[in-house]
């Protein structure tokens, strides 16, 4: 492949590995991040065979299982909170909070000599390869790649979408701090991801650092009182009553300035690229958060 000049839309997953693989075939690449930092909604990564080849591809794979958590065992609950089965993990056990991934990803991107723009918000692109950042300026490319998430409006714009579905259930995921009797009992029972499901509402939480744990509260969409944000304590103690100080600690202590409830979809394309544009990851397959197996190579 020859190469050429690449510009990236979103420093999530996708756009920084993206932006890796082609630094290091030789491409000038320029990524483009509407917001300030690479940081933004927290929440736990489970790392997949796929992923971590990518990640030992590019030297980060005992850097990032580091910043993470190896989960012994997954126990299902009840609205009572008894465990109603236990497994051990044998696969995809490790969890890692999703901004150390991105961080790693980010530096490993500026060594291989990738810019990365902050505050740089795309407004829309061309099949000739052309993008329009909001305050207007345009730049062109050998290689647009879009990777800025399921709600692209560059995408739809192009008349790539062929179909969104709507999942008929949502979640909000934060990381929250955990107890030093929670943090002590790793040592005595192994470490556990909890799920529990109750009233068609779904809690599970798993460490993914020593000190913070990885919450999921998943709920359909016409359940108003479980979607609000900052969540209502009372309203998911009803469900779980045993979890109520749990739920308290995330009323308490989540960033829900980057933290909302997201109703869940799929997204269908017509065609993966139009032109010189090409999209990949949510912005080209967008699923529900269990279905998703991590980036793939470009």
């Amino acid at each position: 492949m020859r190469a050429g000049h690449a510009e990236i839309v979103g420093a999530g997953f996708g756009g920084l590995v993206a932006a890796v693989a082609l630094a290091e075939r030789g491409w000038r690449v320029r990524v483009h991040e509407r917001r300030a930092t690479v940081l933004g909604e927290g929440y736990g990564i489970a790392i997949h065979r796929n992923m971590a080849h990518i990640f030992a591809s590019f030297g980060l794979l005992d850097q990032i299982l580091a910043g993470g958590m190896k989960i012994d065992r997954r126990d299902s609950m009840d609205t009572h909170g008894a465990v109603v089965m236990s497994r051990r993990t044998f696969r995809s056990s490790s969890r890692i909070d999703r901004q150390h991934i991105v961080s790693l990803l980010a530096r490993r991107a500026i060594e291989a000599g990738v810019e990365i723009r902050f505050n740089s918000p795309v407004q829309r692109a061309t099949p000739d390869g052309a993008i329009v950042l909001s305050d207007g300026q345009q730049s062109r490319a050998d290689l647009v790649v879009l990777a800025d998430g399921v709600n692209s409006a560059i995408r739809d714009a192009l008349g790539l979408l062929k179909q969104r579905i709507w999942s008929k259930d949502g979640a909000v995921r934060v990381t929250v701090p955990r107890l030093p009797t929670e943090i002590a009992a790793d040592e005595q029972h192994g470490t556990v991801m909890i799920e529990a499901w109750a009233d068609r509402r779904r809690v599970l939480y798993c460490p993914v650092t020593r000190t913070e744990f990885y919450v999921l509260l998943g709920c359909t969409v016409s359940d108003e009182a479980a979607r609000i944000t900052p969540i209502d304590p009372d309203a998911w103690s009803r469900s779980f009553p045993t979890l109520r100080d749990l739920f308290v600690r995330i009323r308490e202590h989540a960033d829900w300035a980057h933290a909302r409830w997201d109703q869940f979809q799929t997204i269908r394309l017509k065609r993966w690229s139009a032109g010189r544009v090409a999209l990949l990851g949510d912005a080209a397959h967008a699923m529900p958060p269990y279905l998703r197996r991590g980036p793939v190579t470009p």
